[in-house]
């Protein structure tokens, strides 16, 4: 599993760490998330300049960014930022965008982008952080996550890296 390069899993996966080449495509999922989520009947809109500056940073270095990926096409986006939680001094990777296209979305694709993410947690010893920050499917997206292993508080959920999630992981992680 390579952590920093362009495939993560192996050849027979669709997986990958996203490149600066990326970057425009996932700013295109990081705008479809926004539409899709209603957020612009917030009073919060969209600033295309601090999209792509926010997810340029991501991908040079950080945070984590793993892209579901098909004939160069990016299907899926896994963004995490290195940080730490407004409680505590401990850096997490905490969840800053998750967006499958509607005609990929599978819980198989989901299972291997979250899968990924918890293998870069425990070889980092990093606990992930993910918010669901969404209103289509929740039920259907908190069962995949508590059966990922992620522990439900409040809105957030968390993996946390320990030695016996090691085995656990190994058991979900084989890329269906």
């Amino acid at each position: 599993m390579v952590l920093q390069g362009v495939w993560v899993l192996s050849d027979s996966s669709n997986i990958y760490v996203a490149t600066p080449e990326d970057i425009s495509q996932i700013v295109t999922l990081g705008y479809a998330s926004y539409k899709e989520n209603i957020l612009d009947t917030y009073s919060c809109t969209p600033d295309f300049e601090k999209i792509v500056v926010f997810i340029t940073d991501l991908v040079l270095g950080g945070g984590l960014v793993l892209v579901l990926k098909e004939d160069d096409k990016v299907n899926g986006v896994l963004c995490f930022r290195k940080d730490s939680l407004w409680w505590s001094l401990d850096e997490v990777l905490y969840e800053a965008l998750f967006y499958i296209k509607p005609e990929h979305r599978s819980f198989k694709n989901a299972k291997n982008l979250l899968n990924i993410a918890k293998k870069y947690g425990i070889i980092t010893e990093t606990p992930i952080v993910l918010d669901l920050f969404t209103q289509k499917d929740v039920d259907k997206k908190k069962r995949l996550l508590k059966y990922l292993g992620f522990k439900e508080c409040g809105s957030f959920f968390v993996f946390e890296p320990k030695v016996d999630n090691k085995q656990q992981q190994e058991k979900e992680s084989e890329p269906e």
